[in-house]
């Protein structure tokens, strides 16, 4: 099997085994719960630019303005939007 550099690279594997806290307790969350872009990408297993983009090509639903600069997806809209999707989609 053939290993490219980023598949060695120690900072790049770092980077992938990186999971937000709140994705480990996902399953355990509310659906009135929110999470933020970076639990939505890891749900999606996609960057944040990606799941920004889903958003405006109506992929996922919209997050919801709670705070002059935060910014948060319903759980409960979430878990439907990737129930309809056949779970995890990229």
């Amino acid at each position: 099997m053939e290993r490219t550099a980023a598949a060695t690279n120690p900072a790049r594997l770092a980077c992938q085994e990186k999971k937000p806290k709140s994705l480990t307790g996902f399953d355990s969350l509310p659906d009135s719960a929110f999470v933020r872009v970076s639990t939505v990408s890891a749900l999606r297993d996609c960057s944040n630019a990606t799941t920004w983009r889903h958003v405006q090509q109506g992929l996922i639903p919209a997050p919801r303005k709670i705070g002059p600069r935060i910014t948060a997806w319903n759980v409960g809209e979430l878990r439907a939007c990737l129930a309809a999707a056949g779970g995890v989609a990229k």
